[in-house]
């Protein structure tokens, strides 16, 4: 199948947000675990002069698939060229691997041309406020936690 009809297709599906939520933080871990092999060790990742190394355009592999970077601020965008696909993380790479936000995640899902999801019964469209509006539900139900003031969350709560 080509690529555009496999995004097309794709963008016709339905998802559970609960599912790709955790794909998508398993595979920022995997990404973010390949980085700091191919950087080596370094004191601190959640410090500005950890990324100072990685250049724009610099690559690695991650299960035979190239991924493209970009750093930025204290974080870092890795790009899938062969089918566009995007996982920026913000920031944490050292302290907090696993932590996602609405944002990122709206960015992953459109970089697959996903239009819409489900969460329990209902359907949504792929925006910022829905996505935010999900993680709040789960937030109530124990399923997500909050890291800090901001709207950065992890999947389970660290007693």
């Amino acid at each position: 199948m080509q690529k555009g009809a496999n995004q097309q297709m794709k963008a016709c599906e339905l998802i559970n947000i609960e599912t790709v939520i955790a794909e998508y933080v398993d595979l920022q871990m995997q990404l973010i675990e390949s980085l700091k092999q191919q950087y080596g060790p370094v004191a601190n990742w959640d410090k500005r002069e950890a990324i100072q190394n990685i250049g724009s355009g610099d690559t690695l592999m991650l299960e035979e698939c190239l991924w493209t970077l970009k750093p930025h601020g204290l974080g870092c965008r890795f790009l899938r060229p062969k089918d566009g696909v995007i996982v920026d993380v913000l920031e944490r790479l050292g302290s907090a691997p696993e932590s996602f936000d609405p944002s990122r995640l709206e960015t992953y899902l459109e970089s697959q041309n996903v239009l819409k999801f489900s969460f329990e019964a209902d359907e949504y469209e792929v925006c910022y406020q829905n996505i935010y509006d999900i993680f709040l539900q789960l937030l109530s139900k124990e399923q997500v936690c909050r890291v800090d003031k901001y709207n950065i969350f992890v999947l389970t709560c660290k007693t």
